[in-house]
């Protein structure tokens, strides 16, 4: 029974994760068409940052982290003007540049801080926590829980709510009909990446304080993520929410009960492919 309740608490918590990261893939991939390959390392910049402002910088942890917030935005913005304006290309075109980013952000990580990972990223929290049923969940785990159900919940309000959230929904529906009704497109796909961008420095920085810090440590964080989205249909935010849920816990359960943590990635790569496969089956159904 601690065995269990462990295994879920570990999975629901990682799982939130893979769908915030969802969320932002999905927010990319519905304003501007784009899968943003780089967005995982982001998070992973980000988080960089933020550690070498509290081991470097001597700055306390918690401002370091709440910086983290308009650095991510800062980022999200400028990938925005080298993946998107520099000559509008086909989706497909435009994916590939952020896997460029990708290659170049693990490059980038790796020069300026090594590659004598995994670091150790400075907990907020202590590690003690509560007791329940026998299991012990910790402050941590227990705040990011708390904090990443907030944050999907107040992307979700802002999106279906807001008057910026209607006019991000009109150019997910038709750009073009958006743009001849008065909506600038790019001022609101430049929010979107912003926003992305915020979404996965958080992710990112959760992450490395829940496990560790390295320059390739959001490589199958993004695979998970993008199964999740997956689950989601590539439309659904509350649909990539509850898959990377599922996701999450049907990979800590692997981890534990079969004793094999390389099922992990597996998992998700399966769950893609399968995704991916009934899309196109979809697709040929309609046409």
């Amino acid at each position: 029974m601690q065995m269990l309740g462990a295994t879920l608490v570990n999975g629901v918590v990682v799982g939130m994760m893979y769908g915030l990261l969802a969320m932002a893939l999905i927010l990319l991939l519905q304003t501007t068409g784009v899968f943003n390959f780089a967005q995982g390392d982001v998070g992973m910049l980000v988080a960089f940052v933020s550690w070498a402002l509290i081991t470097s910088g001597k700055w306390p942890v918690g401002l370091a982290v709440l910086a983290s917030v308009p650095i991510s935005a800062a980022l999200g913005v400028l990938l925005y003007f080298v993946v998107i304006r520099p000559g509008r290309a086909d989706p497909v075109g435009l994916s590939l540049r952020s896997l460029g980013l990708l290659v170049l952000f693990i490059a980038l990580a790796q020069r300026t801080w090594g590659t004598n990972a995994p670091y150790t990223f400075p907990k907020l929290l202590p590690d003690s926590g509560v007791a329940v049923s026998g299991f012990n969940i910790t402050w941590l785990q227990l705040a990011t829980l708390v904090f990443t159900i907030a944050l999907a919940l107040l992307v979700s309000f802002i999106l279906q709510r807001t008057r910026i959230g209607l006019m991000i929904r009109a150019v997910r529906a038709n750009r073009v009909a958006a743009f001849e009704l008065g909506v600038n497109v790019a001022a609101i796909e430049i929010t979107a990446w912003a926003a992305a961008a915020v979404v996965s420095g958080v992710v990112g920085i959760l992450f490395a304080m829940l496990t560790f810090l390295a320059p390739t440590m959001m490589a199958p964080f993004l695979l998970s993520a993008f199964a999740a989205a997956m689950l989601g249909g590539l439309y659904s935010m509350a649909g990539a929410l509850a898959g990377g849920v599922l996701l999450g816990v049907v990979q800590s359960a692997s981890s534990v009960y079969l004793n094999q943590p390389e099922l992990t990635s597996l998992i998700a790569f399966l769950i893609l492919v399968a995704g991916l496969l009934l899309r196109r089956e979809r697709l040929a159904l309609s046409t």
